[in-house]
């Protein structure tokens, strides 16, 4: 049984942490709670121990713990607070954790310019990124590597699960919701947060020094399977209307605007598959995170988050 510590509470790390308490001991740790964190929180009692701390004096915590996994991260926001997020706090945490291994959650999207992503040979060589975002997560992933010889960066696509708030979905939700939604020609290589908990607690068994990999599965999934996956789980219908990607652009919040230019981008599974096996898509899983989210609407707390 492996002591685990998860650093950042929300819809990604929560389903980690169901994953792997079902065999480990799983410590998961928060800065602040909006209603929708303090549903994970509910879903997690008598599975994990869920402390409040700050992501930068955990050396207690960390000295309990076998393997550390880091989630913290901003997508948007001043260049100054996406560099504490996605740099700063990072580069902290691997530092701490030398001798043990570190697991840290970056991000796909990281300034390629070819349509077939594979992990670049060395590190960073061959990207380009544009955006703070990019620039930032970047740069964590370099610093991570260089901190703790124990690291591994997984860069996960576009993450989905029984329990997401983030924007895409809540959006997703939205429309399904009101009947009438966009046909758009937009595909995206997903990935379900249990193929992320099984990765990571295959990680913590094998132990690899210093590796980075994309965690994604192998195929690209269509915006409108979405959208159709979300209306079985409600058990609505809905009008689609076909609907120009430029024309789309306008309407859609900016978190999602700045993806589309990886739309139909194929990022290898060939890492992911040689650690988990089968990576078919899940739609079950957006089924049933339509009805959560259906639930946080009810409740009047549905917050993207």
């Amino acid at each position: 049984m492996t002591e685990f510590l998860l650093v950042g509470l929300g819809f990604i790390s929560s389903g980690v942490a169901e994953h792997l308490s079902r065999r480990h001991n799983v410590t998961i740790t928060y800065r602040s709670l909006n209603p929708v964190k303090s549903k994970y929180v509910q879903k997690l009692v008598g599975k994990a121990n869920v402390l409040r701390a700050d992501p930068l004096e955990l050396a207690p915590l960390v000295e309990k713990s076998d393997v550390v996994v880091n989630f913290v991260g901003e997508v948007s926001g001043e260049e100054s607070s996406l560099r504490i997020a996605n740099v700063e706090v990072p580069r902290t945490l691997a530092r701490m954790t030398r001798g043990k291994t570190f697991v840290h959650l970056s991000g796909a999207t990281l300034g390629q310019t070819e349509r077939v992503v594979r992990e670049e040979e060395t590190h960073g060589v061959g990207l380009s990124p544009s955006t703070s975002f990019e620039r930032t997560k970047l740069e964590g992933e370099s610093e991570v590597l260089r901190e703790n010889p124990n690291s591994v960066v997984l860069r996960p696509t576009l993450v989905y699960g029984t329990n997401s708030a983030h924007i895409q979905f809540v959006t997703m939700y939205k429309l399904v919701k009101r009947g009438l939604v966009p046909r758009l020609s937009i595909s995206y290589m997903p990935v379900s947060v249990t193929y992320i908990g099984r990765a990571i607690e295959i990680i913590a068994e094998s132990r690899p020094q210093r590796s980075y990999m994309y965690a994604t599965e192998c195929e690209p999934v269509s915006i409108n399977d979405f959208f159709s996956a979300f209306a079985s789980g409600l058990n609505v219908k809905y009008f689609s209307l076909p609907f120009p990607t430029e024309v789309a652009k306008i309407f859609l919040p900016r978190e999602i605007r700045s993806l589309l230019r990886y739309s139909g981008v194929r990022f290898s599974c060939e890492s992911m598959r040689r650690l988990v096996g089968d990576l078919r898509f899940r739609s079950e899983e957006l089924e049933e995170n339509a009805r959560f989210l259906r639930q946080l609407d009810a409740e009047g707390i549905l917050i993207p988050t």
